[in-house]
């Protein structure tokens, strides 16, 4: 039996890129923005920072709000 080789030629090269957070150099296919999962997730967190603060502050809100409405249910069952 012969050996059969194949060979694969990739359409998308690597080519060399800046990362958008840090500006590091690195080698990425096609549309890569970011060299690592952890500039990617720094750049997610810094674009959504500010509905994130808000989600964040509206539920501390309901949860006091919650909170003041047991304790005054509370007050009224010892009475």
């Amino acid at each position: 039996m012969g050996v059969q080789v194949i060979t694969v030629e990739r359409r998308l090269q690597l080519t060399e890129r800046t990362c958008a957070v840090c500006g590091r150099t690195f080698e990425g296919w096609g549309r890569a923005r970011f060299c690592s999962r952890t500039c990617q997730n720094r750049w997610d967190y810094a674009q959504h920072a500010e509905q994130r603060r808000a989600e964040r502050r509206e539920r501390c809100r309901r949860q006091k709000e919650q909170q003041q409405a047991a304790s005054a249910a509370r007050e009224g069952q010892q009475r």
